[in-house]
């Protein structure tokens, strides 16, 4: 049985440290450190992890901050081991956050993920419901993640908490559903290009081979 809870105290950090290391691969230069975590907690960071039993199996991690003057959260990590995987955890995880921020008057969380993840594309937009407007090029730069290959562009997404409905799409920017770094370029552009027009990302429809953003 899968239980969630605040993560505190120095073995709980150090397990967050760990799990960085197999979700993502990285050097130890560049794990978040328990030194980093505490007195991030401290000052209304939201640390959550998932358990299987005893055993941390997933965690979010996520630091308040300001966006155009708005008190936000952004959540920065969200990792869940390999062995507990597409069962919806990712989801569970989120939500809990959402509650941990709710309930300290926070309204909006925003994070980023690559836009060639339909995967990522799909929680995010169909099952959360967030919006994006920006896309940030080379937003990490080179990393020892092997994830991070070829590119780091992203889009920021922003999940308003209280909820909004979406409005009727007006344009779509298709990307494969299986992920092909030959697509970034043309999507990159794309992105680019619609959100100077003043259009948003607010849905993902997926595909078996091609899936599509919409935006309005």
């Amino acid at each position: 049985m899968i239980t969630i809870r605040d993560l505190r105290g120095h073995d709980d950090l150090h397990a967050v440290e760990s799990i960085q290391r197999e979700v993502w691969s990285v050097s130890d230069l560049e794990i978040v450190p328990a030194v980093h975590l505490i007195p991030a907690l401290e000052v209304g960071a939201i640390l959550l992890g998932a358990f299987d039993g005893g055993d941390l199996v997933g965690f979010v991690y996520g630091f308040p901050g300001f966006e155009r003057g708005e008190k936000i959260i952004h959540s920065d990590m969200l990792g869940v081991r390999e062995s507990h995987r597409d069962r919806g955890l990712g989801r569970q995880l989120k939500f809990a956050q959402r509650d941990r921020a709710l309930a300290a008057g926070v309204e909006q969380i925003t994070w980023t993920f690559d836009p060639m993840q339909s995967r990522n594309a799909h929680l995010n937009f169909t099952r959360l419901g967030v919006t994006s407007d920006r896309y940030i090029r080379d937003f990490y730069g080179q990393t020892t993640s092997p994830l991070h290959r070829g590119s780091t562009d992203r889009l920021w997404v922003r999940w308003n908490l209280r909820g909004t409905s979406s409005p009727a799409s007006t344009a779509r920017i298709e990307i494969p559903t299986t992920f092909d770094e030959a697509w970034r370029e043309r999507t990159r552009r794309q992105f680019e290009e619609q959100f100077a027009k003043g259009l948003q990302v607010t849905g993902f429809e997926r595909g078996e081979t091609r899936s599509a953003y919409l935006l309005s």
